[in-house]
Parts: C-alpha cells; structure tokens; sequence
C-alpha cells in the first residue's frame, strides 16, 4: 500500500518559465527542454535534501493526434544532481514516489486530478501506481473520483515512462476517463516522497493549457501564491 502524505514537507517559492516546444519529448530519462512547454522551477540553495531527491524543475508538454504517441501529456521531475534516486532514504522501502495533483485554482482544497507514481530501480511499480480523477457526473450527479491503477495501462500505449538523469512520464489523453480532452485544471502541486526520514520536496505554480501559453509567452501576469496547510490531497491507498 502508497504510504499515506502524511509526512514533512518543506515548501519552496517557485518560479515559472515557458518555452515554445519545437518537438514531441522523447521519454527516455535525459531531460531535452526545448521539447517541453513549460516549467516550474524549485528555489536554489536548498540543503536539506538527498542529491537526486531534490526538485530542480519540473516541465511540462501536452500534444495532439499529430504526435507520434497520439494526443498525449508530458511531465519531466528533474532533480539536482546526475541521477533521479530511485531509492529514496529508507534502508527498508528502496522506492521513490511522486505525486502530482492538479487543482483548479491556487484556492481550491480538492485535487482534480491526482498521478501517484511509485518508483524503484526495478522501474516503476505499476501495481501501486495509479491515475485519479474527480468525476462530476459519478454517483447519479453528485460526483465522485474515478480511479485507474498503471496496472490496467499498457506500456507504450496508454503511458511511457523512463528514468535516467530525469524522470519522465507520458499519458495518452485515452488513459483519462474524464480530462481527455480540454478543460484540464492549471495548478500543480509537485511532491517527491523519499519515503524515508529526509524531509520530502515540494513546489506548486499554475500550469497553463497550451490555448492559454501564448498569452503568457506575450508576457500576460502570472499570480503564483503558497499553499497553506489546509489543501486536500487525495487518499493514496491502494490494495
């Protein structure tokens, strides 16, 4: 079963870039930026952290049918250091997880959707990683979370994934059983768990849709606010 987020983090003031993506990201673990959209930066300096268990940046890409892979998102954790840590700090675990949950806005306490990853040097663990999304229409309108665990997916068409000096992630639009198209909520929470005794990284800034990325490239505001303690994660067990 995930371990629950129910462990330290410390939270870091973040900074946004975008960039004008000049090809579909390949996922193979080695970072190529200018094939991503945008990104969130973590702030320097931090020591608290294991190297290859702090957050540099994280980047981000949504293509279409064009693609490839087909219509599909992208996220790209990159770590400082050589090597994203596959181990995390626990003698006992060995794993990494990441979770990233999706909000509407800055304000809101629920995720939209949430991307729970467990990772090992095995590569990632399918069986306890999963997808959730908040369906409106679920439990005769009155909304409910979907959820679809990597073990129904299969590699190469629903997702890819690959891990070297960064981890990188793809889900086709298909693997979503409600944002599989537009309307995809713009504000991020990133967190990496070492499921160990270091304290767990974090960083959170709006991610904007690519109809709304040439605004911010013309130089439109972008309002990041921290996070108070009350926002809700979703619940990360799974049998």
């Amino acid at each position: 079963m995930f371990k629950p987020l129910g462990f330290l983090c410390i939270f870091t003031v973040v900074t946004f870039c975008a960039a004008v993506t000049t090809a579909s990201p390949i996922v193979d673990g080695s970072l190529d930026a200018a094939n991503y959209d945008w990104s969130l930066s973590d702030a320097p300096g931090e020591t608290a952290y294991t190297a290859g268990l702090d957050i540099d940046k994280v980047y981000f890409a949504q293509t279409d049918s064009l693609d490839p892979s087909g219509a599909s998102r992208y996220v790209c954790l990159d770590v400082v250091g050589s090597l994203f840590d596959t181990n995390g700090t626990s003698l006992r675990q060995k794993r990494t997880g990441v979770v990233l949950s999706f909000y509407d806005s800055a304000t809101d306490y629920d995720a939209n959707v949430e991307i729970v990853l467990t990772i090992t040097d095995l590569g990632l663990l399918t069986n306890y990683s999963f997808l959730t999304e908040w369906d409106p229409s679920a439990n005769g309108g009155l909304g409910g979370y979907v959820e679809q665990g990597f073990d129904g997916f299969t590699a190469g068409n629903e997702y890819d994934y690959a891990v070297g000096e960064a981890m990188e992630l793809r889900l086709s639009l298909s693997a979503f059983q409600v944002y599989n198209s537009g309307g995809f909520p713009g504000y991020v929470v990133v967190h990496l768990d070492d499921a160990g005794m270091d304290p767990d990284d974090e960083l959170e800034g709006h991610v904007p849709e690519p109809v709304t990325l040439s605004l911010l490239l013309a130089g439109a505001p972008l309002l990041l606010r921290r996070r108070g303690q009350g926002r809700h994660f979703l619940p990360l067990g799974r049998k």
